[in-house]
């Protein structure tokens, strides 16, 4: 049975919902065919391609279309709905009783896709901590090393590297910040030694999952 209470649609995603109601048969169609196709491993970047790639929308569009099904379909998985009995404030994108029935009738469908699916989880359970890596820079400076008397002999006697990590992340409340690391060049090497193993384990957990049929969802 559809639910009793709809769903609110947040300010941010009336827009995509609203074009997604004005899109025609075809263009749904081809929509949701491509998120049909969408293969595993994925990416949210690749399942907005492949539907930008299908549709007339832009890539802006598509993301944002995306986004909001994604934010949608986390809320439903919070309350316990199935997608099938979604319901939505709908009149807050059109008064007319019919465009409403048509809309939550394709939120359904596209609920229903594994793509969408599998990516709202991962954002659930990828996104349950304190604080999520955004990006990384390294700086490099190089520092001169000058005697005891600088007066007498101004010029440096020698340098040193120094190299400073800069990690940017989100807190699970959604803003940002970052921190500052000093590093070696020593440092650097064993920075990049732990990553080239962590990559040699996800190769082999990722192989693993593909003996055993699992699809991955992988994160930008």
């Amino acid at each position: 049975m559809p639910s009793d209470k709809p769903l609110p649609i947040p300010d941010v995603h009336v827009g995509a919902f609203s074009l997604l109601e004005g899109m025609d048969e075809d263009s749904f169609g081809k929509m949701s065919e491509a998120l049909a196709r969408v293969g595993f491993p994925t990416r949210h970047s690749e399942v907005v391609a492949a539907v930008s790639a299908e549709t007339e929308l832009s890539p802006d569009s598509a993301e944002s279309l995306i986004d909001a099904l994604l934010s949608l379909a986390s809320a439903v998985g919070w309350l316990g709905q199935s997608a099938a009995t979604v319901a939505l404030g709908s009149d807050q994108i059109t008064g007319d009783a019919q465009r409403q029935e048509r809309l939550v009738g394709r939120v359904r469908v596209l609920l229903q896709c594994k793509a969408l699916a599998l990516l709202s989880k991962a954002v659930l359970l990828g996104g349950q901590h304190e604080r999520l890596f955004a990006s990384a820079q390294i700086l490099t400076d190089v520092r001169p090393i000058f005697g005891a008397d600088v007066e007498a002999e101004p010029d440096p006697e020698g340098a040193i590297l120094v190299h400073t990590l800069r990690i940017h992340f989100v807190r699970g409340d959604g803003s940002h910040d970052s921190f500052l690391v000093a590093m070696a060049d020593n440092d650097i090497e064993a920075l990049t030694t732990v990553l080239r193993r962590a990559t040699v384990k996800s190769d082999a957990l990722q192989a693993s999952l593909a003996s055993f049929g699992l699809a991955q969802v992988v994160g930008d």
